[in-house]
């Protein structure tokens, strides 16, 4: 348990190192136990050696070829290669043919290349056609018809004309609805050199293959035939001879799949210079790798911890709010999946910064800009001077009301065009909403009934301008002009936790839940040159976030409610 609380609490280059240096020792010590017991053993298995050896190397070529057969049956059925040698009615060629052809292409070279030993892959189809994907070397029809007579679509193995290749071919005949139509020939090549590098290039042995009496693969460059080599020799499974002055150990084994014949050729006078020279490798290689191991563990692991370091030193700062210094150049760490963990969080924190300088603060001066400019475009001097002089005239001729509304409509708009400041106290909001209600009240009489009821100390918060009064605005034209019973409009302002919620309420048709979707939308848009629900909302979320804004309740026929929601702020 110590010891696994230790490695937890290392560092990932400690980590590293130390797992480098356990696993070199691990990988050490067994090896020396095991060459020991191998090699104490090994005399007593000599005589063993050389079936053991064949038995194995032809379970390997066996496993292979069965492996090439099963292949052969898989291209043989399979439905694109099958699908195109059916469709191969005449030479000329339209575009979906063009496709099919392709993709049967395609689908032949994926076969060629899925295992290394293959040399090529060839098919004839019916209309006389040769499709070959490899290196190897075209096989005439004819020979490959007559070779395959009578073998009822089963696998066919033959000697190549190249020396150490073979060759395995079937008839592909049509598997839908299971016709059996003749579809083609195809033939698979196998370079015995390169399947033979692949799993016993370090052996020491000699090996030959035949076919019938008939050398098709040789290794080592060991010029012997097979004609030494009868039954009657080999009737125990092994003989000794003697081959270019060098004594061997013959033995041979048939193949379980096809009709060929391994030999194998294990030399007397290598087994004891051979354990005596890996004796020797593997002690100075054992030394050799753990000084290596021990040099390159330690750089590994500082190769990788330290851009990860790095990485970890820009995530800290961008977690305090800072987003400057994350840039680095693209080659400084390299390809690896570190350096394409720096990319990425550098590409998003570019992106992040983008978004911010080039989306908030943009849209923010957009919004700005519009409300300015709609200020802007009425000549607030004139206005003042011009409802100046109708509220003394009105006084004059005592007409109350005209000096009333005169007064009210004054105050409506030194409030609103005197004030810069993009936030504004509630008191100031409300002095805007209770001139414009005054307003309204004169023009519709009975038909418009207003409350405002606020608790006490929330005067003094700040929210943005014109929040209110165009909820109220649209109030009037949504509900009451489309009514012709009273219309009951109420404003109310609250505390609550840490936010200001403001309701305005009416009773009028109410809103469809299709509108309210299309309203925060932005599809719909408000009457006149008014400032909408929509805008509102958005000028909210880009001030204070998404967590803030306009919420619309449907109350269909029973009237609407709006909730707005803000954050606490004072001067």
């Amino acid at each position: 348990m110590n010891i696994r609380k230790t490695y937890r609490h290392l560092n990932i280059r400690d980590k590293i190192f130390t797992l480098s240096i356990v696993l070199l020792v691990i990988f050490t010590i067994t090896r020396i136990a095991t060459f020991n017991y191998v090699t104490s053993m090994y005399e007593e298995r000599i005589y063993q050696e050389s079936s053991n050896t064949l038995e194995l190397f032809s379970t390997i070529l066996d496993n292979e070829l069965q492996k090439v057969e099963n292949l052969s049956f898989q291209i043989s059925t399979d439905d694109t290669i099958q699908r195109y040698l059916d469709s191969r009615t005449s030479d000329l060629i339209d575009y979906e043919d063009y496709m099919r052809r392709t993709s049967f292409l395609l689908r032949l070279r994926s076969y060629a290349f899925s295992e290394q030993y293959l040399s090529s892959i060839q098919i004839y189809d019916k209309q006389g056609g040769n499709y070959l994907s490899g290196f190897g070397s075209n096989v005439e029809r004819e020979r490959m018809a007559s070779l395959l007579k009578g073998s009822n679509g089963e696998n066919i193995w033959f000697h190549s004309e190249s020396e150490n290749k073979i060759m395995a071919a079937r008839i592909i005949r049509k598997k839908e609805n299971v016709l059996l139509d003749h579809l083609g020939i195809l033939v698979i090549t196998i370079d015995m050199d390169q399947l033979m590098n692949q799993w016993v290039a370090l052996s020491p042995n000699r090996f030959i293959v035949t076919k019938d009496q008939q050398v098709i693969y040789r290794n080592n460059n060991l010029d012997i035939g097979v004609r030494l080599f009868t039954k009657e020799k080999l009737r125990k499974g092994y003989a000794i001879e003697t081959v270019n002055n060098h004594d061997f150990m013959v033995s041979y084994k048939p193949s379980r799949y096809s009709n060929l014949t391994y030999y194998n050729f294990l030399p007397y006078d290598y087994i004891t210079d051979q354990t005596a020279w890996i004796n020797k490798v593997m002690m100075f290689s054992f030394l050799f790798m753990l000084l290596i191991t021990m040099i390159l563990s330690k750089k590994a692991a500082s190769l990788i911890t330290r851009p990860l370091e790095g990485l970890t030193r820009k995530m800290k700062k961008v977690q305090k709010g800072d987003f400057t210094g994350t840039h680095i150049a693209m080659d400084q760490h390299g390809q690896d999946e570190v350096s394409q963990l720096h990319v990425n969080f550098q590409v998003m924190m570019d992106r992040i910064n983008k978004l911010i300088k080039e989306n908030y603060e943009k849209q923010l001066i957009i919004k700005e800009t519009e409300y300015k400019a709609l200020q802007a475009q009425v000549n607030p001097h004139f206005l003042y001077n011009t409802l100046d002089s109708i509220n003394w005239f009105a006084r004059i001729h005592k007409q109350e009301k005209i000096s009333m509304l005169t007064e009210s409509l004054a105050h409506l708009l030194r409030n609103i065009l005197s004030k810069k400041e993009p936030l504004i106290t509630v008191d100031d909001e409300l002095d805007i909403v209770k001139d414009y209600m005054t307003i309204q009240q004169h023009r519709f009489r009975d038909r418009l009934h207003f409350s405002l009821d606020y608790e006490i100390g929330v005067g003094k918060y700040l929210i943005p301008k014109l929040t209110i009064q165009p909820m109220v605005e649209n109030a009037i034209q949504h509900a009451l002009e489309q009514m012709l019973e009273p219309c009951y409009i109420s404003v109310t302002l609250k505390k609550q936790n840490n936010l200001l919620i403001i309701m305005i309420e009416d009773n009028g048709p109410g809103i469809d839940i299709e509108t309210i979707s299309d309203i925060f939308k932005g599809k719909v848009k408000s009457k006149g040159s008014g400032i909408g629900i929509y805008n509102i909302h958005e000028r909210i979320n880009l001030m204070f976030g998404t967590a803030y804004g306009v919420q619309v309740d449907n109350t269909m026929d029973k009237g609407t409610r709006i909730k707005i929601t803000l954050p606490f702020m004072d001067k």
